[in-house]
């Protein structure tokens, strides 16, 4: 071997052992295991199995493990299906986990198998059902706007500090129509699936380190266009991303789908009934039966009420029980909200009339105004009842003009606030209904905007 080979030789011996020094050496790379890197939605959960979707980069394949004081429980996780809608950069892996215990701790473990990177980790638990008392938290009008990022991080921190059982969202939940980015008149399945995607990724809820369930129903920003109904072009897009993204698959005895995306809880003595607002809806003002709701929806809620002696939560985006209210502007009148009673009048009738056959007590939760208050419902049915509405968690809110009222009127009334806001419900289950103190609270003072105790009896 000449010497000039031989340096090639000693050249090559000494680069590889470098190489390969340097492979074992930084073989874990350089990076951050904090919850964040994926979007993680724990939704339908029963006291053995639970749900999760997780936003995800559409090229990258992981793997999920479930551990229990560090122990991997095999075959709990099942990956159902993979989303991945086309023309985008992300897509929804939709697991089921099985072979759970209530009041017990459990880690998520995302991992890239290639490299065997634990890519994220989240913990959660199962719902205890047997308890006949839930604490849930109630939130609607869910911005992502830059201009709400101060609050945002703030409200959804001091919200999983209440540790909540359950959190309930009542609609806005992604605004597809904001202004910045969608023409309202225009929008395309592109603009849903991109809008629902770059909302998941930036609200804090879904990168929390303690995952909490969350039950969600829809309004007319999450479903498109302001103020939309059953004609809607983009109904369709928007039905298969609102359900990728906040939906599950059936839990027997104790989660339901029907369809559009309403759906019924059963857990704590309590039934929860989330209805669609948007799916069946008619024009504002329509007088046909049915007009906000759709019939099969109507009598899909009637039947669980009859059918189930515990007592009942009925969520809806908008308000149920609130009158028009009418501004006249360069003398055009224009009706300012939207409730069942104002824009389908004709229905609603039918819809009290209906309700005071069901046996029951019941209780009302709304969002949608961009204020919160409690309604008191009396002298409509043999009972006293209430309305609870909280709105924006994050959105705009809409100061009135000097000299005008901060609310709009209503009779019914027995509070309200007008600020960033979610509710804490505290909700027992009795023989005669339900227990209720209900605190609304934002990031702008220690305690609540306001508490009220409340009590169902039938």
């Amino acid at each position: 071997m000449t010497f000039s080979k031989t340096k090639l030789f000693l050249f090559f011996l000494i680069t590889t052992a470098l190489s390969s020094s340097c492979t074992q050496k930084f073989a874990k790379p350089d990076f951050n295991e904090a919850p964040g890197q994926v979007s993680v939605i724990q939704v339908a959960t029963s006291e053995n199995e639970t749900h999760f979707n997780i936003v995800k980069p559409r090229l990258r394949t992981f793997t999920y493990t479930v551990y229990q004081n560090g122990k991997p429980l095999k075959g709990a996780v099942q990956l159902i299906k993979n989303i991945q809608p086309p023309l985008l950069h992300w897509g929804v892996d939709k697991l089921k986990v099985v072979g759970l215990k209530p009041n017990t701790d459990y880690e998520l473990f995302i991992e890239v198998p290639r490299y065997k990177w634990l890519a994220d980790r989240r913990t959660f638990k199962t719902l205890d059902l047997k308890q006949k008392n839930i604490r849930f938290a109630f939130a609607s009008c869910m911005s992502d706007a830059y201009s709400h990022k101060h609050a945002r991080d703030l409200i959804w921190d001091q919200l999983a500090r209440q540790n909540p059982d359950l959190i309930i969202l009542g609609g806005d939940n992604i605004y597809v129509d904001s202004y910045d980015f969608v023409a309202r008149d225009k929008v395309t399945e592109h603009d849903i699936w991109r809008r629902y995607f770059d909302s998941i990724r930036s609200l804090p809820i879904f990168s929390q380190k303690k995952l909490i369930p969350i039950l969600a129903t829809w309004d007319d920003h999450d479903y498109g266009v302001n103020n939309a109904n059953k004609n809607f072009h983009g109904k369709d897009y928007a039905l298969k991303a609102f359900k990728a993204v906040f939906g599950s698959a059936n839990i027997s005895g104790i989660y339901e789908n029907g369809s559009g995306v309403y759906k019924s809880f059963k857990g704590f003595g309590q039934n929860f009934y989330l209805l669609d607002n948007r799916s069946f809806r008619e024009e504002t003002h329509s007088t046909k039966a049915y007009a906000h709701l759709g019939k099969t929806q109507h009598e899909w809620l009637m039947k669980n009420l009859k059918a189930d002696n515990d007592p009942s939560w009925i969520i809806n985006g908008g308000q149920f029980f609130a009158d028009p209210f009418i501004v006249e502007r360069n003398g055009k009148k224009r009706q300012l909200n939207e409730s069942f009673l104002a824009d389908h009048p004709t229905h609603f009738n039918q819809f009290i009339n209906d309700l005071k056959e069901i046996k029951t007590p019941f209780a009302f939760i709304s969002g949608d105004i961009h204020f919160s208050e409690i309604l008191k419902i009396e002298n409509v049915f043999d009972f006293t009842t209430y309305e609870l509405t909280s709105s924006p968690i994050h959105a705009f809110m809409f100061r009135p003009e000097k000299g005008q009222p901060e609310f709009w009127p209503n009779p019914r009334r027995v509070v309200a606030h007008r600020d960033y806001n979610y509710f804490l419900v505290d909700s027992k289950a009795t023989k005669e209904g339900l227990d209720i103190e209900v605190s609304s609270y934002g990031v702008k003072q220690k305690g609540p905007f306001f508490k009220k105790t409340l009590s169902i009896k039938r």
